[in-house]
């Protein structure tokens, strides 16, 4: 698997450091919708990314296969200790 990620995998993961919702990283990065969908699914693959169900248990992130990757909208996403490494390293 490779570790390189592109400039707005990475401009997410920058804004994951606390938890956000998919409309926030949508309009702080200024990605579009299906950009920003892709990419979290790259990086949740890659496990840089944590997925938490919104207004659920934060501190208790959803298993990998048991998110609705056509809803997420309805979940709130947070760089894993991985993926935060991804963003120091540049």
């Amino acid at each position: 698997m490779s570790h390189r990620i592109t400039d707005s995998q990475r401009a997410l993961l920058r804004r994951m450091i606390f938890h956000e919702t998919f409309s926030e990283l949508r309009d702080e990065t200024g990605l579009h919708a299906g950009v920003v969908r892709d990419d979290l699914l790259i990086l949740l693959h890659k496990g840089y990314v944590e997925v938490f169900l919104e207004g659920g248990q934060v501190s208790e992130p959803v298993r990998q296969m048991a998110y609705d990757s056509d809803h997420l909208n309805l979940y709130l996403f947070r760089a894993s200790h991985t993926g935060l490494r991804q963003i120091q390293n540049r």
